[in-house]
């Protein structure tokens, strides 16, 4: 059979170099595509089997951090919108070659930077020809850098980081819209675990810049890090609003009654107390200090009383657990914290029909009147206490009128001073306690 093809040896080696000749040829004019890779551990203490949590693991529908989701979050619209705003990729930069055009990434002497533009900017390409210095040419007209200017593409500015020096090759800027950008980007990423029982993600693109594919697989982890650790920090976030909202009232507050003690002394010619009046401050200030306490906490009580009964059935920041001591009741206010933060990140991937969408909304109800029932017995604890330590004031303040008047009256105005200052004192540890948390808070890969 071989030899009946001999013959013909001729053709098959004309055939085999036109082929390889046309593939060269056709290769020349083909931008390279690289692969790019990395890979994120995603911290899941819940992933795998262990005899706490068999049964857990039974259940379909029992809550807990999974990896699916989170494939599902890298590969959202929001991230990656970022990811292209911050590196500014609607705004590709190429260099002319005898074949193809190259892209380049980071080597561009400048930066094309869109204000305004308009639909001629997204269909033709601009060449930019740098003249000197400060000048540029932009499709044969002259234009300034580092400064807005009006082109028939839009308004535009030419930002150079460093001197520019005159060349003789344009480099072609291609500006894409951003929204398709985003997409393109998107359709590109790929994310799939490393296995099935194992909680490391690896992340593909495919660019035609190694460097450039990099720098967007960097930047997608670290946006998404970054939104971990907003979701994770929103308790303790709101804690330092409350925390700072009632230091400035207290400041203003205590500076005004420094100054009334100031100005009474030195009208009355007072330097110091008796030891009786001493004394009589020193039980006051004990159960101001026990009253203060209680009212803050009774405070916060109302407070988380609210957030469970107006959010109910929708999304809620959940409120400051600051000075509460109750174990469980932080433990319940946690719960539904992170339960909520779980339906936000499965609603973005899944639709209200899943049963484990809906099992993660039964279960934040199911928290939610736990906690609606501890709340009550927590606000009459601290109502009792709050009438016993008034009823105690009143008691006191029957014995402070057997002091003599001048020193009844610097009584009281110290008295004042002294629940200001303990309470200002009080609320810098917590917002030093509180800041330290939210500063130590760090992302779950």
């Amino acid at each position: 059979i071989l030899m009946r093809y001999a013959h013909y040896w001729k053709w098959f080696i004309l055939s085999v170099l036109l082929a390889g000749g046309a593939a060269y040829a056709y290769l020349l004019f083909q931008t390279p595509i690289y692969k790019i890779q990395t890979s994120l551990l995603i911290k899941d203490d819940k992933k795998g089997l262990s005899e706490d949590n068999i049964l857990k693991e039974m259940d379909i529908f029992t809550p807990k951090k999974v990896v699916e989701n989170e494939m599902e979050i890298l590969k959202s619209y929001a991230l990656m919108d970022k990811v292209v705003t911050s590196l500014g990729l609607d705004v590709q930069y190429f260099r002319p070659t005898n074949t193809i055009k190259q892209e380049i990434y980071d080597e561009s002497p400048f930066r094309l930077i869109v204000e305004k533009g308009n639909s001629e900017l997204y269909e033709a390409d601009l060449s930019i020809l740098v003249e000197s210095a400060n000048r540029v040419r932009i499709n044969d007209a002259l234009y300034p850098i580092n400064q807005s200017i009006q082109t028939p593409y839009g308004r535009l500015r030419v930002f150079a980081p460093r001197a520019l020096k005159a060349s003789i090759e344009p480099i072609i800027v291609r500006v894409e819209p951003h929204q398709e950008i985003v997409e393109d980007y998107l359709k590109r990423l790929t994310v799939d675990p490393s296995s099935k029982v194992s909680s490391v993600l690896l992340m593909t693109l495919e660019d035609a810049v190694p460097h450039k594919g990099e720098a967007i697989l960097n930047k997608l982890i670290t946006e998404y890090n970054q939104a971990a650790i907003v979701d994770k920090n929103i308790v303790a976030s709101n804690t330092l609003n409350f925390i700072e909202e009632r230091l400035r009232l207290i400041a203003g507050e205590l500076s005004t009654v420094e100054k009334g003690v100031e100005s009474y002394k030195s009208s009355e010619g007072i330097t110091d107390l008796s030891s009786q009046a001493q004394v009589f401050l020193a039980t006051v200030k004990d159960n101001d200090d026990q009253l203060n306490k209680a009212s803050i906490q009774l405070g916060v009580i109302q407070d988380l009383e609210r957030y469970v009964t107006s959010k109910s059935n929708e999304r809620g920041v959940a409120p400051s657990v600051l000075a509460v001591s109750d174990p469980v009741l932080i433990g319940l206010v946690s719960k539904v914290t992170e339960l909520e933060l779980q339906r936000d990140q499965l609603s973005r991937t899944t639709t209200s029909n899943n049963p484990i969408l809906q099992s993660v909304e039964a279960q934040i109800k199911a928290t939610k009147e736990s906690l609606s029932e501890n709340i009550q017995n927590q606000k009459q604890i601290l109502v009792n206490t709050q009438q016993k330590l008034k009823a105690t004031n009143r008691q006191l303040e029957n014995q402070i009128r057997t002091i003599p008047r001048k020193e009844r009256a610097l009584v009281d105005i110290t008295r004042q001073q002294s629940i200001k200052n303990n309470l200002y004192t009080y609320l810098l540890a917590k917002r030093e306690e509180t800041a330290l948390s939210y500063a130590s808070t760090v992302a779950d890969s």
